[in-house]
């Protein structure tokens, strides 16, 4: 057999292998994942998909003047789309994006934006608090930063182009090996019992394309049950005051250095809820909250608060809330709307630099 004949036929060979290999690969992406071909390659994920897709989105626009800040009240809470309209109803100029992420405090901010967010500087950036985000007592948002910062998404932030693209070739043409992150959490079974609903497993989808999620119907609770437990917990009186910690102050004050810093501006704004069972629920937490905040903004300048949340709360009904604290999609609709007016003034003034 001759030289060239050889060099043919192993190249032949290895060529088959290849399309073997992707055919295979297509029949099982295809077979168990929604949209197979829409995805966040493993080599720029994150800890769930949700936030991997956010960032994608972002990514694409290169940044948009504004950006909703905040934990998943913000996440369902705010439809930039609606905000936007309803802004430009009362003669403002805004593009909003809703980056705000679940479980997270104010520690997180400046870790974002500071070590990780490269796109163009937001010129608003519109914070939604919440007690529980300035008491010490609440740990919850740790696990989270802490699954951020340790997934590859961050971890490759830096890496050379010619290496990223080497990985989005790869991820595009072995599917299952740019979506490793979610397939090494389903086993044989779930390859006949969710095939074609991988989406079930998340706990988070986007509703659009400015970062918005709706809350999921799965978990909304039933009316009957909002209304019994609304009268248990709603307006409630306790002892338990808030517990202001040091290091969440200290990141709004370097989130408000960053921000100025870029010549733009920082606005924190509250949220409704039908009530709230947990400790940061009661009246005293949302007063001490409230004065926090106004004693905090006084000290740093191209800030302003306003408690939308709390002004126009008792107006909601349990109809447009999915749980006690997360509005539904009908809910974020009118706050959405709503707050666009609350904030007129804010987006009436332009924002100064450092």
């Amino acid at each position: 057999m001759s030289h060239p004949r050889t060099l043919l036929l192993c190249a032949g060979y290895m060529a088959l292998l290849v399309i073997a290999a992707v055919a295979a690969d297509r029949v099982i992406a295809n077979r168990t994942i929604p949209n197979p071909g829409t995805f966040v390659p493993a080599y720029r994920s994150f800890q769930e998909f949700f936030a991997g897709e956010k960032l994608r989105q972002v990514d694409e626009v290169g940044g948009l003047p504004s950006v909703f800040i905040g934990n998943s009240r913000t996440v369902f809470g705010v439809d930039p789309l609606v905000f936007d309209r309803s802004a430009r109803a009362g003669g403002a100029r805004i593009a909003s994006y809703n980056l705000a992420m679940p479980t997270v405090d104010p520690r997180f901010w400046p870790l974002f934006f500071g070590d990780y967010y490269a796109e163009r500087a937001p010129e608003r950036v519109l914070y939604g608090i919440t007690a529980r985000d300035m008491d010490a007592r609440n740990t919850s948002a740790e696990a989270y930063q802490a699954a951020f910062l340790a997934s590859p998404g961050f971890a490759n932030r830096n890496r050379s182009g010619i290496w990223k693209q080497a990985e989005e070739v790869l991820a595009q043409m072995y599917t299952l090996r740019g979506r490793v992150e979610e397939t090494i959490r389903f086993n044989r079974r779930d390859f006949f019992r969710l095939a074609g609903q991988r989406d079930r497993l998340r706990q988070y989808t986007l509703a659009n394309a400015r970062g918005h999620s709706a809350f999921p119907a799965r978990y909304t609770k039933p009316e009957s049950l909002l209304l019994r437990e609304r009268e248990r917990y709603a307006g409630r009186v306790d002892g338990n005051r808030l517990r202001p910690a040091r290091d969440r102050i200290h990141a709004l004050e370097q989130l408000h250095r960053w921000v100025r810093a870029h010549g733009g501006c920082l606005t924190f704004f509250t949220l409704p809820v039908y009530y709230d069972p947990e400790p940061w629920g009661t009246e005293a937490m949302r007063r001490d909250l409230a004065r926090l905040m106004r004693r905090l903004v006084r000290a740093l300048p191209g800030t302003d608060f306003v408690d939308v949340g709390d002004r126009l709360q008792r107006s909601y009904t349990v109809k447009e809330f999915g749980d006690p604290d997360h509005l539904n999609a009908r809910g974020a609709e009118r706050f959405s709307a709503d707050l666009a007016n609350a904030l007129a003034p804010t987006l009436g003034r332009g924002c100064g630099g450092p």
